[in-house]
């Protein structure tokens, strides 16, 4: 029989991987097979970025799912990402962002060097 994984491992685990994140990890009954903590990260008095993880095990392996969501507390969710581990789904999570920006920044692109006189503005 294996240990439970419990919400202060849970809590331990996220806060290794990502410490410059402010962790609550949500009450679940000791029998749950689902945790869910809550990261923001802030400035002053304005949050900058809400990150939920969720931790789910099923037939004894654990499944991360990791959402974002950009600045305030109402902010909708930009993107999710789910893997076996909590390092691959957050690297996921962080690789797709890049790529939207990446594509984003290339349109930007494409639109200035069509426009005249647009290329002594700065991106």
């Amino acid at each position: 029989m294996t240990k439970s994984f419990t919400a202060d491992t849970f809590r331990a685990e996220l806060t290794k991987a990502m410490p410059g994140y402010q962790w609550t990890v949500h009450r679940a009954p000791k029998d749950a097979v689902q945790l869910r903590a809550t990261g923001i990260k802030t400035s002053g008095f304005n949050r900058i970025s809400t990150l939920c993880v969720d931790r789910t095990t099923a037939r004894g392996f654990p499944w991360y799912s990791a959402r974002c969501a950009g600045f305030g507390t109402r902010a909708p969710f930009l993107g999710e990402y789910s893997d076996g581990t909590l390092l691959r789904t957050l690297s996921g999570l962080q690789r797709y962002f890049e790529q939207k920006a990446n594509t984003y920044a290339a349109h930007a692109r494409q639109i200035k060097s069509a426009r005249p006189g647009a290329e002594d503005e700065k991106l």
